[in-house]
């Protein structure tokens, strides 16, 4: 006959004590553990307390931002809409906000990055009481792309400007971009994609703070692409308003040497035209060619015969 198994008693390695967790609480532990279940137990109360009152307090006068409540830079003479009113409301950011909302300076830029005018946006600011203080760049338009079907603004970057800010008057104000052929393909506020156009625009950026006082007129990219650095890239040259064709090169940062980078033919032509007052050559100089460092010296005059 078999005998009936013993049932092994429970030994203290084989089972779990409290008594160890028990001593340490009841003893220098209850000095760690407290505070931090005071700080749960607030944490909590001021949580519920908050959705209970959250509502009542949006609504407080010092957390309400409307419209005019939100600063920007002062806009250039170039822009003449209500960009702020714009970008917001195309965001679907109905007056009044709340400073108390934690996405509210994020969407506020990515609401205002997202119009073809700003160029960047650099730092949202809410302040206490109500108020929101923006810094950011606003485009610049710097030529303007002559097509059959208009003109075209752009900034240095080749970003297409809305063309309806634009009088049918002011395109002769900007440089012209001739010799292109294909539209925009994308719409207002992005980059028109086209080799040339690109290289135009960023040398008309680092002309614009001169090109009226020098009388300048267009710029004109190659037919085809002949060389630089990537071997398959424009050349350009400047056209002032009486014809003079000057020599630019490659757009910026695609020079080849011993061609001059922009600064240095930016500063070839202050130099020639404080000397000269024109970029146009006189009857016995040679035109400008900006994509060498040789500056033309003028051919002497041959004294007339008596």
């Amino acid at each position: 006959m078999s005998k009936t198994a013993a049932k092994k008693k429970p030994t203290a390695d084989s089972s779990f004590s409290l008594g160890p967790t028990l001593r340490f609480l009841g003893g220098p532990g209850r000095w760690f553990v407290l505070p931090l279940v005071a700080l749960a137990i607030t944490a909590g109360a001021l949580a519920l307390l908050w959705r209970q009152v959250r509502d009542d307090v949006r609504q407080q006068p010092q957390y309400q931002i409307t419209y005019d409540q939100i600063h920007l830079p002062e806009t250039p003479p170039w822009i003449r809409r209500d960009i702020k009113t714009q970008a917001l409301r195309d965001a679907s950011l109905d007056e009044p906000l709340s400073l108390l909302d934690p996405e509210l300076s994020a969407r506020i830029a990515r609401a205002l990055g997202l119009h073809p005018w700003v160029e960047r946006v650099n730092r949202v600011e809410p302040r206490f009481p109500a108020e929101i203080v923006i810094d950011l760049s606003y485009r610049r338009p710097v030529c303007m792309v002559e097509l059959p079907a208009g003109y075209y603004p752009l900034d240095h970057a080749a970003i297409l400007l809305p063309t309806t800010d634009f009088t049918s008057a002011e395109p002769r104000k900007y440089p012209l971009l001739v010799g292109i052929t294909s539209p925009p393909l994308g719409p207002v506020g992005s980059r028109w994609d086209d080799p040339r156009v690109v290289g135009a625009a960023s040398i008309a950026g680092t002309l614009a703070d001169n090109w009226e006082k020098w009388k300048l007129k267009a710029i004109v990219p190659s037919a085809q692409a002949n060389g630089g650095q990537q071997q398959d890239e424009f050349t350009y040259h400047l056209v002032t308003q009486a014809g003079t064709e000057i020599p630019w090169g490659h757009a910026l940062g695609r020079e080849v040497a011993p061609e001059p980078d922009a600064g240095k033919k930016i500063g070839r032509l202050l130099q020639h035209f404080a000397e000269h007052g024109s970029l146009d050559p006189a009857s016995s100089e040679d035109a400008l060619d900006l994509r060498t460092n040789v500056v033309p010296i003028a051919t002497p005059r041959t004294a007339a015969k008596p």
